[in-house]
């Protein structure tokens, strides 16, 4: 990788508090319990001895500990017990809280240990059967939620893959998988990122299938990850951590902070900062091994993926995940994760056609041959600079000092002239979406086609998702900007024009719902009543299939609706200038792309998100006992990811 991060000074007290301490943040030091503590109800202890990581059955996850007699370093052997306790959600949380802090401390070794590299040899596959194969050892009910996790949830990480057996984060997750199993034939409680993969996977089922077992399975197999993290890396102060083991705990982390992103809390930042310091410190460790790294190696006439090679894929996977979480989690939650040189970095991967990082990210299907659109996060390479200058716009004194600051205008142009030169970029030819007909006519759609990722067909007609996705984009950057940086309010013309572009990209979505006045008028009066406020009020009281309504069948169990849901939730959200009957019809089928979501692509955010947006439309609408519990729930509670 090109580039250099710039070194960031910790934010955090010395003398704070162990809590503020594990969870990177800054302590004010009040004694006896600091602001922090105070806030989250969290225990304050100040302690100035070095603590251990021991894994206890305490309520609320897990807890650290000192031990005065250690003589091994904070990570002394000793075997953990498995009696984690895991009630509820708060549990999940400081369970995943603390196996990012747990991660990052092991990564604060690694410059007194060193680097390896194992020779275990992975054949290549292309398809479930030959994972299998290569799996035999693992237990077949983990086999079952690894199948699951190969042809559902990988489309989480990547929406726009065109099958699971072309989907390189399949290709490389599972390759991790399989060497450590190879490497650690008869130990089976070894893979942090097995168990993680499996956990996420048992998510995926329980949201779809409702299916306690699913829930059972998911809780016990997150704490079964941290456990294995702990045994892994127990005898770290002997041993040089392998290159393997540095790749599959940065994947895991992702893995942990994916599945952390969904809680009704804010604890997603501190496990997303979590992830940020552990691939930064990865970064700065590698940072010579990257730089004497030959020429890639082509993998087409090979029989076997070289180490080298997937340790490159490894880190591009890495770098381009939490770089697509940071962007949600800028546009949806004002939450910034770069400063403006790993800003530079991390979102102009690829951009040239001759470097060695394009080379690789083609090979990778995550942008195009001619470099021109990100097919991993949705942009095109116009809407990427035009994503860093707004980034760099909120995070700069024009959005602090207000009114007047940009008195010529210059920034104001330059995201103008921005927009509209990535507006004229187009993947296929089309108007709002929907492809001409002599596009259509160059296209050959077969199930192996890259095309397929592209398009969709439906009733003689082509649309295209790369540029419905992409003008989607835009259209939230836009708003953005007009609403934070030169906050303009959400009823001006300006941001409403650009909500109901985005509304007008998408709107072929929906162009067989065939709800009639009385269904849509019946359905938003209950919204409107408060019988209806959240996603299990609506399965309840939903008396039509709101989905099979609304959306075209091709997309109704589509993972490539995913792209859509940060654009959803803001546009959705503001957009108001339409008369009262447009307006409810369109609210309406806004639900169904949720319902949809949550219920055929198990993402646990949907559900939130449409609890967010019913607040939104209808703020009057609930009161007494309902209203007190919405309320206490911050818009900004859940990241829209999973």
């Amino acid at each position: 990788m090109t580039g250099e991060f710039k070194r960031q000074k910790r934010k955090y007290s010395k003398n704070g508090c162990v809590e503020c301490k594990r969870r990177k943040v800054k302590c004010d030091e009040s004694k006896p319990m600091c602001w922090q503590c105070a806030h989250l109800s969290k225990e304050c202890v100040y302690k100035t001895k070095e603590f251990q990581f021991l894994v206890s059955g305490v309520e609320g996850g897990l807890k650290r500990h000192t031990d005065d007699k250690r003589s091994d370093g904070p990570f002394k052997k000793k075997r953990p017990k498995n009696n984690i306790k895991i009630d509820d959600d708060n549990d999940l949380n400081a369970l995943l809280n603390d196996a990012l802090v747990f991660a990052n401390d092991l990564f604060s070794r690694m410059g007194d240990n060193g680097i390896s590299s194992d020779s275990v040899v992975v054949p290549v596959f292309d398809k479930w059967e030959e994972i299998e194969l290569a799996l035999s050892n693992v237990e077949r009910s983990e086999l079952e939620y690894l199948k699951v996790f190969y042809e559902k949830v990988s489309y989480w990480l990547m929406p726009l893959a065109y099958s699971p057996d072309s989907n390189i984060c399949n290709h490389i997750l599972f390759h991790h998988l399989i060497r450590a199993n190879q490497k650690n034939e008869g130990n089976r409680e070894r893979s942090f990122l097995q168990s993680s993969m499996v956990s996420i996977s048992a998510k995926y089922m329980y949201n779809v299938h409702g299916n306690e077992k699913d829930n059972t399975v998911r809780r016990l197999f997150l704490k079964k990850a941290l456990q294995q993290l702990y045994q892994e890396f127990e005898s770290l102060s002997q041993e040089s951590m392998g290159l393997a083991q540095i790749d599959s705990l940065n994947l895991c982390v992702l893995m942990l902070t994916l599945d952390s992103s969904t809680f009704g809390t804010q604890e997603w930042k501190y496990h997303l900062r979590g992830a940020k310091n552990l691939l930064l410190k990865y970064h700065y460790n590698h940072n010579d091994m990257e730089n004497k790294t030959d020429t890639l190696t082509d993998t087409k006439n090979m029989d076997h993926m070289d180490t080298r090679l997937l340790h490159e894929r490894t880190v591009a996977l890495a770098r381009n995940w939490f770089s697509a979480i940071a962007i949600v989690a800028y546009i949806a939650k004002d939450s910034h994760f770069f400063n403006e040189s790993e800003m530079e970095e991390m979102l102009s991967m690829g951009s040239t056609e001759d470097s060695s990082t394009s080379v690789l990210l083609k090979d990778m299907g995550f942008i195009t041959e001619d470099c021109q659109y990100n097919i991993f996060l949705g942009y095109s390479k116009e809407g990427l600079e035009l994503l860093k200058v707004v980034m760099r716009s909120m995070d700069s004194d024009i959005s602090k000092r207000g009114y007047g600051y940009d008195e010529d205008n210059d920034n104001f142009l330059r995201v103008c002239s921005l927009l509209q030169k990535s507006r004229e970029f187009t993947f296929h030819a089309n108007v709002y979406g929907r492809v001409s007909d002599e596009a259509v006519k160059s296209l050959v759609y077969t199930n192996n086609s890259k095309d397929a990722a592209s398009i969709v067909f439906y009733k003689q007609n082509a649309y295209s998702l790369y540029d419905t996705i992409q003008q989607v984009h835009l259209e939230v950057l836009f708003v953005k900007f007009l609403t934070k940086s030169v906050k303009l309010d959400e009823s001006c013309t300006l941001v409403q024009n650009s909500c109901k572009r985005a509304w007008k990209m998408v709107e072929w979505m929906f162009s067989d719902c065939d709800l009639t006045v009385t269904e849509i008028n019946a359905f938003i009066e209950k919204i409107e009543l408060g019988e209806i406020q959240n996603y299990s009020t609506l399965k309840q009281k939903l008396t039509f299939d709101l989905v099979s309504r609304c959306i075209i069948s091709p997309l109704q169990q589509d993972f490539r609706l995913m792209m859509f849901q940060t654009g959803m939730v803001l546009c959705a959200g503001k957009l108001t200038s339409f008369d009262p009957h447009s307006l409810r019809l369109v609210r309406c089928k806004i639900l169904a792309y949720f319902l949809a979501m949550a219920d055929n692509l198990g993402t646990e955010s949907a559900r939130t998100s449409m609890e967010y947006l019913i607040r939104k439309w209808y703020p009057n609408a609930n009161r007494g006992v309902i209203a007190s519990s919405l309320q206490s729930t911050p818009d900004n509670d859940a990241l829209p990811f999973s």
